[in-house]
């Protein structure tokens, strides 16, 4: 079940920025629970200059990120890619 959500987060990311497809999404990211499958407080970071998003973000927040913000739906969309 979970490799399932995890191809339909991919295919959610390779469609346009639009307000849907971010959306899409985020309610896949939720889906898969990445952020349940371990203890710790897992963190994504990017070394990316002078972003419209942010450098450090915890993954459970990551959802409310790609929602809000076109960037940072480029940024994911080329990282799972």
């Amino acid at each position: 079940m979970a490799n399932t959500d995890w191809e339909n987060l991919k295919k959610a990311l390779q469609k346009p920025p639009t307000d849907e497809a971010r959306k899409e999404a985020a309610d896949a990211f939720r889906r898969c629970e990445l952020a349940k499958l371990t203890k710790s407080t897992p963190t994504l970071v990017s070394l990316g200059f002078r972003k419209n998003y942010p450098r450090s973000i915890k993954v459970s927040e990551i959802p409310d990120e790609i929602e809000r913000n076109p960037e940072f739906f480029d940024f994911l969309s080329k990282v799972v890619s």
